[in-house]
């Protein structure tokens, strides 16, 4: 019996945990954070993409589906107090870090981490920013095939290339421009074997690896600190299992780190005029090799 009861009481106990999993987020803490993404985004201040970033933004905690935001809904589905706007995400709605339209407002969607981690909400939040400007500007997320990741011959190419690039943002002159030439080369190699998934690769390089890059450079404080962010990150996604779900994310924004670093990264470059035209399916970051004369011409 008394067994039973302590059984009974852990399990009460885990429960109550569970439900409280964003308890740290509270209406004094979402303020903080509202400002602090502000703040990021006004430093840019188009800048990179040409609009300012900032909009309407919801956290929500993945187990009680409890929402926050920074602006009210035009239908009222969400309530003020304290300064910011709550209410609670249906069930049957998907979380995850991607615009959404909620109570007739567009939100850059944002999940909420178990414990409070202040990068990690600020470049979720902005990597949410990213695609809805995206969403306005006409491009959605797409249903990618790049199964072909997972194969053994694609993931050598790949790693190939990732250290190839590695090489190349590390580097300067006539060794840079040589380890340009050998991603290009990995990339080309791993290209000809999968022809029929290139549309979607580019695609998914474009879409997640434009969002990494803009959410890694707009909240990191110097060149450093976000080189060695971005290769944080490209160590975590080179030890998955699995590639073909998470290798877009960080390949193409290995190649818009080098697109910055020679200032092509603009509304005025033509490379980056190519890019935005992502939902056509035929561009870069990277259809490469019809397109190796431009990357030439840039290390001249």
């Amino acid at each position: 019996m008394k067994n039973r009861i302590a059984i009974l009481i852990l399990l009460l106990v885990l429960s109550c945990k569970g439900e409280n999993t964003s308890s740290y987020f509270t209406p004094e803490k979402a303020l903080q954070y509202f400002k602090s993404i502000s703040e990021i985004c006004d430093r840019d201040n188009g800048a990179l993409w040409g609009k300012n970033l900032y909009g309407p933004i919801i956290f929500i905690d993945r187990t009680s589906r409890r929402i926050v935001a920074n602006m009210p809904d035009k239908e009222g589905l969400l309530k003020g107090k304290d300064g910011v706007f709550t209410g609670i995400y249906p069930k049957e709605l998907l979380v995850s870090n991607t615009p959404v339209i909620y109570g007739g407002t567009l939100f850059a969607m944002t999940p909420l981490p178990l414990e409070d981690d202040d990068f990690r909400i600020k470049t979720q939040a902005v990597h949410s920013l990213f695609h809805r400007l995206q969403k306005i500007a006409g491009t959605s997320s797409f249903d990618y095939n790049t199964n072909n990741m997972d194969e053994k011959e694609a993931r050598l190419w790949i790693k190939l290339e990732w250290k190839a690039l590695r090489k190349a943002l590390t580097s300067e002159g006539e060794e840079q421009k040589l380890a340009i030439r050998d991603a290009l080369i990995f990339r080309g190699a791993n290209r000809e074997l999968y022809k029929k998934y290139a549309k979607d690769e580019n695609l998914f390089e474009n879409y997640e690896g434009l969002a990494t890059f803009t959410y890694t450079l707009l909240c990191t404080q110097s060149s450093d600190e976000y080189k060695a962010r971005i290769f944080e990150n490209l160590d975590r996604v080179y030890q998955m299992q699995s590639y073909s779900r998470s290798y877009g994310f960080i390949h193409g924004a290995l190649y818009a780190s080098l697109l910055k670093e020679k200032d092509l990264i603009s509304q005025k470059s033509k490379l980056m005029r190519l890019i935005w035209e992502i939902q056509s399916g035929k561009l870069i970051i990277l259809n490469c090799l019809p397109y190796a004369e431009m990357w030439q011409e840039a290390w001249q």
